[in-house]
């Protein structure tokens, strides 16, 4: 038994009393059928819902699943919203957050959305709007390595970044360094990636 199982129980029945929502689908390593998830696993979740708003902006709908203690923002890598989350007992959930309509056009498309490639599991579906999931075609789009010289060119961006913030950090310049960190070496260079 995985120790998010009663976590995701409250999910679901969350989901079940909330009119709001309309699916939640497992994703990642704890929907994984041959290499499972291990005890640092995270739990990840797509919450398809008609208000995003509310599911975004408050927080309120967290304390009906169960005490937590951090949470922020961020952006997929798509841009949908995730909300994630640290719950009682260091459970980690990341809970993207996606527009019916959104879904809707994905699933319409008649391609599986790339995040349901791998392995992954229904937990609820009030609507019945992933029913046609499972024929949804599997195509992923091909990945081209970089040429040597752009490769160099990334490794070593990075690498004088990376000194770049330690200095900022030894000066004290804790914002700068951070800066550096979050928006340039992380978001910019693995971008190019």
């Amino acid at each position: 038994m995985s120790k998010y199982t009663k976590l995701i129980n409250n999910i679901v029945a969350f989901g079940n009393s909330d009119d709001r929502i309309a699916a939640i689908i497992l994703v990642g390593s704890q929907a994984r059928k041959e290499k499972s998830s291990d005890e640092y696993s995270d739990l990840d979740l797509i919450v398809i819902t008609e208000d995003t708003n509310y599911f975004v902006q408050s927080n309120d709908w967290l304390d009906k699943i169960s005490k937590y203690h951090i949470l922020f923002l961020e952006k997929t890598a798509d841009g949908a919203d995730e909300k994630r989350v640290l719950f009682e007992g260091a459970l980690d959930v990341d809970f993207v957050i996606i527009s019916e309509n959104d879904a809707r056009a994905a699933f319409k498309s008649g391609k599986k959305p790339e995040i349901l490639l791998n392995d992954y599991r229904v937990l609820l579906d009030k609507k019945e709007m992933l029913a046609d999931i499972f024929s949804l075609q599997q195509t992923k789009e091909s990945y081209c390595f970089p040429q040597e010289a752009d490769y160099v060119n990334i490794v070593n961006d990075f690498w004088y970044h990376a000194i770049w913030t330690s200095k900022k950090l030894l000066r004290g310049e804790l914002w700068e360094a951070k800066f550096c960190l979050d928006s340039y070496t992380i978001h910019g260079i693995l971008e190019d990636l």
